[in-house]
């Protein structure tokens, strides 16, 4: 189709609208209540077969919205949105299949470790035969020198309990906890 065509067509059509309307103008005008008491005629019959009836008239206009130059009232009023909870439906609430796993079962927490001795303070230094046959050890902590026999008390912590040829057993007296110091073998 050329273009000449499709303008030529394109402008009866559009003369065509302009003439048609002026004619349903020139009807309104003419009779302003012939509209009116169709519709009152039409309805009670609606009513009767018990379907609803909704006419421009059953709308609200506010009076300022009409437009002057017609009959056709603008728009009709909103009516404000129905607050949460009153019912309204909410079409893009968010779902899930989502489900919280139950919670871990609770564990009593373990009995806290025994209470064990510190390691020993002492360091060996030497030992010495007693004139009387027994054996006299020598025990360093820090700056300080212990000459030591079997039974006795150090620092009221430690108790000497047996000193043998390559060891001294000591008790920790706050736990009474045995612990053992290594001397090595003496000299022959």
């Amino acid at each position: 189709m050329s273009p000449k065509v499709r303008w030529a067509i394109l402008g009866g059509l559009l003369t065509f609208t302009l003439a048609a309307t002026a004619l349903v103008r020139e009807e309104d005008a003419a009779e302003p209540g012939k509209k009116a008491r169709a519709e009152r005629r039409r309805a009670p019959a609606q009513e009767a077969n018990g379907a609803s009836v909704r006419t421009v008239a059953s709308v609200r206009v506010v009076p300022e919205a009409r437009d002057a130059r017609s009959d056709i009232p603008a728009f009709p009023e909103r009516k404000p949105p129905a607050a949460e909870g009153e019912g309204a439906p909410e079409f893009f609430a968010v779902k899930s299949w989502y489900v919280a796993p139950p919670p871990p079962p609770v564990v009593a927490p373990p009995p806290p470790p025994k209470p064990k001795a510190p390691p020993l303070p002492f360091v060996f230094m030497g030992r010495m035969s007693d004139p009387a046959g027994g054996m006299v050890v020598y025990l360093v902590k820090g700056d300080r020198t212990f000459p030591v026999k079997g039974g006795e008390t150090l620092e009221n912590l430690y108790q000497v309990e047996k000193i043998s040829a390559g060891e001294i057993e000591f008790v920790y007296l706050p736990l009474k906890e045995k612990q053992v110091l290594a001397i090595g073998a003496p000299p022959q």
